[in-house]
C-alpha cells in the first residue's frame, strides 16, 4: 500500500482543484487535520493556510463562520491557540449577521462543538447562552424544542449535568405545546433519547411511556417509523422484553403498505432491530420474508438493493449460506440495474457486500470490474466515493485505493483518499 504522505499528497492535489469555494475549503481543512493528527504541524498549517484563503472567497457570512469553524478547530490542535481564538470570535460575529435565525443556530453550532472539542471552555460558553437566548426568542422560526436538546448535549459534553438537565425540562414543556401529534411525538422520542444519553437513563422511561401513547394517534404510514425508534431506545435502557414487544407489532403494521419493496424495506429495519436485542432467529425470520418479497419485484434497481441489503443483514443473523446465495442472484441482476453510473455504483455495493462476507477475494474480483466499466467511458463514478470509505474502514485500504483510481470528481476523490489517510 502507498504510504499515507503519498495519499495525503494525492488528495492534496484533487482538493485544489474543487471549484466551489467552500467544498475546497473543507478538503483542505480535513487533510490539514490529518497530518496534524500524525504530527507533522508544518505541513497541517501550510494547506491551512490555504483552507483559510478559500474560506476568505465565501460570499455568505453562515458560510465563512461555518469554515473558520473548522480551520480553528485545526489551528488548536496545532497549538495555535491564538489564532483559533481569533477566528472563532471573528465567527461568531459572522454567524450573527447570517440572514435567517436557522444559519445563525446552525453556524454557532458548529462554533460551539469546536470549542467543546477544542477545550475552549471559557469561549464554548457565551455561544451555548446566546444560542439558548435565541431558541426561547417568540417568532423565531426555530424548532425551538429540537434546538434546545442539541444545546442540553453541548452542556453535557462540557461536564454541566445539571444545566443539560433543566434545559432538557424546558425543551419537554415547549413539546407538549406542539400542536401537530407527528411533530409532538417525534420531539417526545428525542428528548427520552438525550434524557438516556446525557442525564439520567431512568428520566427517560415516562417520557418514552408518553410518546409511546401517542404512536396510535399518528398515520397508518408513520407509525413503524416511530414504533422502532422506540424500541431502540428500550434496547439501549436494557429493556429487551419491552422492545420486543413493540417490535412484535410493527410488522401487521408495515404489511398495510402499497408495495413489496415498502413492505420489504420496513421488515428490514424491524429484523435490524430484533438483531440489537439479540434475537437473531426473529430477525431471520422476517428478512426469509423480505427476500421471497425482493424476488418477487420485476424492477431490477429495486430488487438488487434489497437482496444486497437483506443479504448482509442475514450474515448478520447467521445464515450465511443464504446470504451468499442471495449475493449471487443480485449480482446477476446489478447488470440490469440502470444506467451506467446506477450499475456501477451497485457494483461497488456487492464488493462491499462481499467483504461483509469475508470474500475478499470475489470484492476484489468487483472492484475489477468497475475498474474496466469506467475506462473509456464518461460515466460517473461520485457515488463510489461513499464505498469506497466503507471499505476502507473495514480495513480494506487496498480496495479502497483501487476505487480511489477510478474516481474523476475531485471533491469525491479528495474525501476518499483523505478518509484512507485517517483511518
Amino acid at each position: 500500500m502507498e504510504t499515507r504522505g503519498i495519499i495525503l499528497e494525492k488528495a492534496y492535489q484533487a482538493a485544489v482543484k474543487i471549484v466551489p469555494a467552500g467544498a475546497r475549503c473543507t478538503a483542505l481543512t480535513r487533510i490539514a487535520g490529518v497530518w496534524q493528527l500524525h504530527h507533522q504541524p508544518e505541513k497541517s498549517e501550510l494547506i491551512l493556510n490555504e483552507a483559510l484563503k478559500s474560506a476568505e472567497l465565501l460570499k455568505y457570512p453562515f458560510e465563512k463562520a461555518k469554515a473558520l469553524a473548522g480551520v480553528a478547530a485545526v489551528h488548536f490542535k496545532n497549538g495555535q491557540t491564538e489564532d483559533a481564538r481569533s477566528q472563532i470570535l471573528r465567527a461568531v460575529r459572522l454567524a450573527r449577521a447570517s440572514e435567517t435565525p436557522a444559519q445563525s443556530m446552525e453556524a454557532l453550532y458548529r462554533l460551539a462543538v469546536t470549542c467543546q472539542e477544542s477545550g475552549l471552555l471559557q469561549e464554548a460558553q457565551p455561544i451555548l447562552e446566546e444560542m439558548y437566548r435565541m431558541a426561547l426568542t417568540p417568532d423565531n422560526e426555530l424548532d425551538s424544542a429540537a434546538e434546545l436538546v442539541n444545546i442540553a448535549e453541548l452542556y453535557d459534553d462540557l461536564g454541566d449535568k445539571e444545566r443539560a438537565q433543566n434545559i432538557l425540562a424546558e425543551a419537554l414543556r415547549l413539546a407538549g405545546k406542539i400542536p401537530d401529534t407527528w411533530f409532538r411525538l417525534e420531539r417526545l422520542i428525542e428528548i427520552a433519547d438525550t434524557f438516556y444519553s446525557v442525564v439520567e437513563p431512568d428520566k427517560a422511561l415516562p417520557i418514552l411511556l408518553q410518546a409511546q401513547n401517542l404512536v396510535d394517534k399518528v398515520d397508518e404510514v408513520s407509525r413503524p417509523y416511530f414504533l422502532l425508534r422506540i424500541a431502540e431506545i428500550y434496547t439501549r435502557l436494557n429493556m429487551p422484553s419491552e422492545a420486543g414487544n413493540i417490535l412484535k407489532s410493527a410488522p401487521p403494521v408495515i404489511a398495510s403498505r402499497g408495495t413489496d419493496y415498502e413492505i420489504a424495506g420496513g421488515l428490514i429495519e424491524v429484523a435490524e432491530k430484533y438483531l440489537a436485542i439479540n434475537e437473531p432467529a426473529a430477525a431471520g425470520e422476517l428478512l426469509l420474508q423480505a427476500a421471497d418479497l425482493a424476488n418477487k419485484i420485476t424492477t431490477p434497481k429495486e430488487k438488487v438493493n434489497l437482496q444486497i441489503e437483506i443479504a448482509g443483514w442475514l450474515d448478520a443473523a447467521g445464515k450465511t449460506s443464504i446470504a451468499q446465495n442471495l449475493a449471487a442472484e443480485a449480482y446477476a441482476f446489478s447488470h440490469k440495474a440502470g444506467d451506467k453510473d446506477v450499475v456501477l455504483y451497485t457494483l461497488g455495493n456487492l464488493a462491499l457486500l462481499y467483504v461483509f462476507l469475508r470474500d475478499t477475494g470475489r470484492a476484489a474480483g468487483i472492484v475489477e470490474e468497475i475498474s474496466r466499466r469506467v475506462q473509456g467511458s464518461s460515466v460517473k463514478t461520485a457515488g463510489l466515493g461513499a464505498i469506497g470509505i466503507e471499505l476502507a474502514n473495514e480495513g480494506q485500504f487496498e480496495l479502497a485505493l483501487r476505487l480511489s483510481a477510478v474516481i474523476r470528481e475531485p471533491e469525491v476523490l479528495a474525501g476518499l483518499l483523505t478518509a484512507i489517510a485517517e483511518a
